[in-house]
Parts: C-alpha cells; structure tokens; sequence
C-alpha cells in the first residue's frame, strides 16, 4: 500500500507517518528531501502553485518507478540547510511487502501523483496551534513560514480541493481513499 500524508506546515504529518512507520514496518519517505535546489528557487518556480518542492525530481525518482513496478526506488536527500545532496544514496524495496507512506506538504500535488496512492491522508491544524509548533521548532525561521511558505501552501491547498473535488472527492472519501485529520 502507498499512503500519503499531506497538509498544513507542523500538524503533525511526519510524526503521524513515523508512528504509522513503527507500527506497521512501512518505509517513510519525506517530501523534504525533495526541498528545490538553490539555482531551482526563483521568482518564477516561487509563483508556481507547488513549485516549492523539486516535484521533477520527486517525479523522476519516486513516482515513474512506483507507476512502473521497479522493485526498487533509489534517490539522494537534499539538504536545505547545506544546499547540497547527502553522499548516502537512499534505497526502498518495493516489492508490495513493505507499505510506503510518502510525508509533507505537496505530496498531493499532481493527479498522475494521487492516482499511485492507494490512500491519502490530509492533516489539519489551527493557526494558533501551527504558529506555536513553528516557533518552538525553528523561531529563527517563524517569519519565513508566515510570509512565504505558509501563503504558497494556501494557494496550494486551495488549488489541491479544488481539483479534488472536481475529480469527486466525496467518492473518493466513500471508498475510504481520502481522509481529513485534525489537531488542534
């Protein structure tokens, strides 16, 4: 099974998918380690709706080898913070033995991407619950979130429901395909 956990900055996804990960064996892979390359952040990748994310090479790497049954999906973590790729080349099996939770924001981005999911997940939290879950994990960082990163992931999500529901969200969610969590 390939499950994914979208939603809103610090509600709680990669903690959810690492629970989900320990209980059942499954392999987690982090939508950060497909954060843009510095000659990829430009003004014009920004103005994308879920250009924030190196989605070709998410693309490339994850999602072309699931669609094509490869047994094995290999790609290297970007660093944000070093601007640069880990040495250690990451390998999962993907013989079906092993369920694959694929975490972070913009997972969902493109329906070629949610028709690989068997299962997905969307994690909501409030304002003031995210804002302090920011801060407490990156002050340093807390404006960015608010001025940049939090605005691209509104005119994301907005665009996200918007597709879904015209591709039938409901029937989506009847046949236990999509869901919704909250915390608060």
């Amino acid at each position: 099974m390939i499950i994914a956990v979208d939603g809103n900055s610090a509600s709680g996804k990669t903690t959810f998918a690492n629970k989900m990960a320990k209980e059942t064996g499954a392999t987690v892979i982090h939508m950060d380690d497909f954060f843009l390359q510095l000659h990829q952040r430009t003004n014009e990748r920004f103005s994308e709706i879920g250009g924030n994310v190196d989605y070709e090479r998410f693309e490339k790497e994850i999602i072309n080898p699931l669609i094509e049954g490869k047994p094995t999906l290999n790609y290297h973590r970007f660093d944000c913070k070093t601007g640069k790729f880990a040495k250690e080349l990451v390998v999962i099996s993907n013989t079906g033995k092993n369920d694959i939770i694929i975490e972070g924001v913009y997972c969902m981005r493109s329906k070629k991407w949610r028709e690989v999911y068997d299962k997905m997940i969307f994690m909501e939290i409030n304002k003031d619950e995210q804002l302090k879950r920011l801060k407490a994990r990156n002050p340093d960082l807390l404006n960015k979130f608010v001025n940049e990163w939090l605005p691209m992931e509104k005119k994301y999500f907005e665009a996200l429901f918007t597709d879904l529901q015209a591709n039938n969200l409901k029937e989506l969610e009847r046949r236990g395909k999509f869901e919704k969590h909250r915390n608060n």
